[in-house]
């Protein structure tokens, strides 16, 4: 993400620092999204069938790490809360959960038509988080706005697969 202009201020060295400025969740926020919440990674398999039901998973994890921010220490807690699956083929579907690995069919998908040979499409999993903050030690404040994270593109090529009867003996 672009680094965006939103403001600037100008403050004396004693307006600044505990008691003498006050933390917004806004400020937390935007404080949240300079970390670098990773995006996630679809999981599943290299390609699929056409009318296939097919699994995929995400591994979207809580993060929990320690800011300092104007001179404050503050807490945060991420956590993933839904998953935005874009299938690539014009439909979406939101879980809340991240599925698992095949045999689980937690999240799944049905493409119903093939891909070129050697094309893919365009798969990929946006996770939105919820977020809570501390500052000091003190109690835990939610932050009303949720925070979305694009996932990473994974090409999935969609295969067209033929029965073929075949005779004793092959």
């Amino acid at each position: 993400m672009p680094w965006e202009y939103l403001l600037s201020q100008c403050r004396s060295a004693a307006e600044l620092g505990p008691g003498r400025q006050t933390l917004t969740w806004s400020d937390i926020r935007t404080a949240i999204r300079r970390i670098a919440v990773p995006a996630a990674q679809v999981g599943g398999p290299q390609y699929t069938l056409v009318n296939l039901q097919t699994t995929f998973y995400t591994r979207a994890s809580t993060i929990d790490r320690t800011l300092t921010i104007l001179g404050f220490t503050v807490d945060v807690h991420i956590q993933p809360t839904s998953y935005i699956w874009h299938w690539g083929d014009g439909t979406t579907s939101t879980t809340h959960v991240p599925g698992r690995p095949y045999p689980a069919k937690d999240v799944t998908h049905t493409y119903v038509h093939a891909t070129a040979q050697g094309a893919g499409l365009p798969l990929r999993v946006d996770v939105e988080y919820s977020a809570r903050y501390r500052v000091d030690g003190t109690s835990w404040v939610t932050i009303p706005q949720a925070l979305m994270v694009p996932g990473a593109v994974k090409q999935l090529p969609v295969k067209q697969a033929s029965a073929v009867l075949v005779g004793p003996g092959g």
